[in-house]
Protein backbone atom coordinates (compact mmCIF):
# COMPACT_ATOMS: atom_id res chain seq x y z
CA UNK A 1 0.00 0.00 0.00
CA UNK A 2 1.07 3.46 -0.48
CA UNK A 3 2.66 5.72 2.13
CA UNK A 4 1.30 9.02 0.82
CA UNK A 5 -0.18 10.42 4.26
CA UNK A 6 -1.31 14.14 5.89
CA UNK A 7 -0.94 15.23 9.35
CA UNK A 8 -3.99 17.41 10.41
CA UNK A 9 -2.83 19.75 13.12
CA UNK A 10 0.47 20.64 13.29
CA UNK A 11 1.01 22.54 17.07
CA UNK A 12 2.82 21.05 19.48
CA UNK A 13 1.84 17.57 19.71
CA UNK A 14 1.68 17.52 15.94
CA UNK A 15 5.37 17.92 15.98
CA UNK A 16 5.86 15.13 18.27
CA UNK A 17 3.41 12.87 16.11
CA UNK A 18 5.08 14.00 12.70
CA UNK A 19 8.49 12.56 14.19
CA UNK A 20 7.12 9.46 14.96
CA UNK A 21 5.02 8.86 11.54
CA UNK A 22 8.01 9.95 9.41
CA UNK A 23 9.93 6.92 12.02
CA UNK A 24 7.34 4.68 10.40
CA UNK A 25 7.97 5.16 7.06
CA UNK A 26 5.25 7.05 6.10
CA UNK A 27 5.32 9.76 3.43
CA UNK A 28 4.33 13.00 5.19
CA UNK A 29 3.06 15.13 2.04
CA UNK A 30 2.35 18.30 4.25
CA UNK A 31 -0.08 19.56 7.10
CA UNK A 32 -3.46 20.70 7.39
CA UNK A 33 -4.31 23.34 10.05
CA UNK A 34 -6.77 25.91 10.40
CA UNK A 35 -4.73 28.11 12.48
CA UNK A 36 -1.12 28.05 11.17
CA UNK A 37 -0.83 29.67 7.50
CA UNK A 38 0.06 27.77 5.05
CA UNK A 39 3.68 27.81 4.41
CA UNK A 40 4.35 27.58 7.40
CA UNK A 41 7.26 25.07 8.42
CA UNK A 42 7.04 22.58 11.16
CA UNK A 43 9.59 20.68 10.09
CA UNK A 44 12.59 20.58 8.36
CA UNK A 45 10.46 19.92 4.54
CA UNK A 46 7.39 19.31 6.15
CA UNK A 47 4.84 22.61 5.72
CA UNK A 48 1.53 23.39 6.28
CA UNK A 49 -0.96 23.35 3.01
CA UNK A 50 -4.25 24.53 4.16
CA UNK A 51 -7.03 24.00 6.44
CA UNK A 52 -8.37 20.85 7.00
CA UNK A 53 -11.72 21.93 4.15
CA UNK A 54 -9.09 20.16 1.88
CA UNK A 55 -9.06 16.48 3.55
CA UNK A 56 -11.41 15.23 0.77
CA UNK A 57 -9.68 16.88 -2.24
CA UNK A 58 -6.46 14.95 -1.06
CA UNK A 59 -7.77 11.92 -0.81
CA UNK A 60 -8.94 12.01 -4.43
CA UNK A 61 -5.51 13.09 -5.37
CA UNK A 62 -4.36 9.75 -4.07
CA UNK A 63 -2.92 10.35 -0.81
CA UNK A 64 -4.00 7.65 1.40
CA UNK A 65 -3.45 7.90 5.32
CA UNK A 66 -3.97 10.84 7.85
CA UNK A 67 -2.75 11.41 11.46
CA UNK A 68 -4.52 13.10 14.10
CA UNK A 69 -2.13 15.82 15.17
CA UNK A 70 -4.54 17.56 17.20
CA UNK A 71 -3.88 17.19 20.48
CA UNK A 72 -5.67 16.91 24.00
CA UNK A 73 -4.60 18.86 26.80
CA UNK A 74 -7.84 19.83 28.73
CA UNK A 75 -10.70 18.36 26.21
CA UNK A 76 -10.50 15.30 23.46
CA UNK A 77 -13.60 16.43 21.44
CA UNK A 78 -11.74 18.38 18.81
CA UNK A 79 -9.54 15.12 18.04
CA UNK A 80 -12.67 12.96 17.73
CA UNK A 81 -14.07 16.02 15.35
CA UNK A 82 -10.70 15.15 13.27
CA UNK A 83 -10.74 11.71 13.20
CA UNK A 84 -14.52 11.31 11.78
CA UNK A 85 -14.22 13.84 9.52
CA UNK A 86 -10.96 12.09 8.11
CA UNK A 87 -12.39 8.09 8.49
CA UNK A 88 -15.68 9.54 6.33
CA UNK A 89 -13.69 11.17 3.99
CA UNK A 90 -11.80 7.86 3.34
CA UNK A 91 -8.60 7.93 4.42
CA UNK A 92 -6.56 4.66 6.80
CA UNK A 93 -6.22 6.21 10.20
CA UNK A 94 -3.08 3.48 11.35
CA UNK A 95 -1.69 2.97 14.51
CA UNK A 96 1.21 4.95 15.45
CA UNK A 97 4.54 3.50 17.43
CA UNK A 98 7.50 5.31 18.34
CA UNK A 99 10.65 3.00 17.84
CA UNK A 100 11.37 4.45 21.26
CA UNK A 101 8.13 3.45 22.70
CA UNK A 102 7.61 0.19 24.42
CA UNK A 103 4.49 -2.11 23.89
CA UNK A 104 4.27 -5.33 26.09
CA UNK A 105 2.97 -8.97 24.54
CA UNK A 106 -1.07 -9.39 24.63
CA UNK A 107 -2.02 -5.86 23.71
CA UNK A 108 -4.72 -4.78 21.50
CA UNK A 109 -4.16 -1.41 19.66
CA UNK A 110 -6.89 0.02 17.46
CA UNK A 111 -6.67 2.46 14.51
CA UNK A 112 -5.00 5.94 15.28
CA UNK A 113 -3.75 4.94 18.37
CA UNK A 114 -0.84 7.12 19.27
CA UNK A 115 2.50 5.36 21.28
CA UNK A 116 4.63 8.03 21.68
CA UNK A 117 8.58 8.78 22.55
CA UNK A 118 9.42 6.78 25.89
CA UNK A 119 6.11 5.43 26.91
CA UNK A 120 5.38 1.93 28.23
CA UNK A 121 2.55 -0.02 27.62
CA UNK A 122 2.57 -2.88 29.97
CA UNK A 123 1.14 -6.54 28.65
CA UNK A 124 -2.52 -6.86 27.80
CA UNK A 125 -3.46 -3.77 27.49
CA UNK A 126 -6.15 -2.45 25.02
CA UNK A 127 -6.25 1.06 23.69
CA UNK A 128 -8.72 2.75 21.89
CA UNK A 129 -9.48 4.37 18.66
CA UNK A 130 -7.64 7.57 18.32
CA UNK A 131 -6.14 7.61 21.66
CA UNK A 132 -2.58 8.71 22.73
CA UNK A 133 -0.25 7.20 25.16
CA UNK A 134 2.38 10.21 25.20
CA UNK A 135 5.77 10.78 25.49
CA UNK A 136 7.21 8.80 28.71
CA UNK A 137 3.45 8.08 29.96
CA UNK A 138 3.28 4.06 31.83
CA UNK A 139 0.33 2.58 30.94
CA UNK A 140 0.30 -0.71 33.21
CA UNK A 141 -0.55 -4.37 32.88
CA UNK A 142 -4.34 -4.60 31.93
CA UNK A 143 -4.88 -1.24 31.47
CA UNK A 144 -8.10 -0.07 29.41
CA UNK A 145 -8.05 3.19 27.58
CA UNK A 146 -11.05 4.85 25.55
CA UNK A 147 -11.23 6.15 22.46
CA UNK A 148 -10.16 9.23 22.09
CA UNK A 149 -8.78 9.62 25.77
CA UNK A 150 -5.32 11.54 26.38
CA UNK A 151 -2.90 10.24 28.95
CA UNK A 152 -0.69 12.64 28.74
CA UNK A 153 3.64 13.18 29.01
CA UNK A 154 4.91 11.60 32.21
CA UNK A 155 1.59 10.00 33.66
CA UNK A 156 1.42 7.02 35.61
CA UNK A 157 -1.26 4.46 35.36
CA UNK A 158 -1.23 1.27 37.16
CA UNK A 159 -2.09 -2.08 36.33
CA UNK A 160 -6.03 -2.57 35.80
CA UNK A 161 -7.06 1.16 35.21
CA UNK A 162 -10.01 1.74 33.15
CA UNK A 163 -10.08 5.41 31.42
CA UNK A 164 -13.69 6.35 30.08
CA UNK A 165 -13.96 7.84 26.30
CA UNK A 166 -12.35 11.58 25.17
CA UNK A 167 -11.02 11.23 28.92
CA UNK A 168 -7.67 13.29 29.79
CA UNK A 169 -4.76 12.12 32.19
CA UNK A 170 -2.90 15.13 32.86
CA UNK A 171 0.99 15.42 32.52
CA UNK A 172 2.55 14.00 35.41
CA UNK A 173 -0.77 12.59 36.77
CA UNK A 174 -0.70 9.22 38.78
CA UNK A 175 -3.58 6.66 39.01
CA UNK A 176 -3.73 3.79 41.18
CA UNK A 177 -3.82 0.37 40.66
CA UNK A 178 -7.70 -1.12 39.31
CA UNK A 179 -9.25 2.39 39.60
CA UNK A 180 -12.10 3.10 37.09
CA UNK A 181 -11.89 6.18 35.79
CA UNK A 182 -15.19 7.81 33.74
CA UNK A 183 -15.75 9.33 30.34
CA UNK A 184 -15.13 12.98 29.29
CA UNK A 185 -13.07 13.50 32.90
CA UNK A 186 -10.71 15.69 33.26
CA UNK A 187 -7.56 14.82 35.52
CA UNK A 188 -5.06 17.76 36.75
CA UNK A 189 -1.66 17.87 36.11
CA UNK A 190 0.16 15.92 39.13
CA UNK A 191 -2.66 14.94 40.40
CA UNK A 192 -2.81 11.32 42.22
CA UNK A 193 -6.57 9.56 41.25
CA UNK A 194 -7.05 7.22 44.23
CA UNK A 195 -10.60 6.20 44.56
CA UNK A 196 -13.44 5.84 40.93
CA UNK A 197 -13.69 8.85 39.12
CA UNK A 198 -17.22 9.76 37.94
CA UNK A 199 -18.33 10.76 34.28
CA UNK A 200 -17.95 14.50 33.45
CA UNK A 201 -16.07 14.69 36.32
CA UNK A 202 -12.69 17.10 36.94
CA UNK A 203 -10.00 15.86 39.82
CA UNK A 204 -7.63 18.47 40.81
CA UNK A 205 -4.37 17.89 42.21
Amino acid sequence: MSKRSILIGGGGHGVSLAEAVIRQGYELEGVLDQGMLPGTEILPGLHVLADDELLVDLRREGIVHAFIGLGGATNNEGRRMLYEKAFEAGYNLPPVIHPAASVGPGCELSPAVQILAGASVGPRCRVGVNAIINQGAVVCHGAVIGDHAHVAPGSTLGGDVRVGECSTIGLGATVLFGVTIGANVLVHAGARVLTDIPDGATVRA
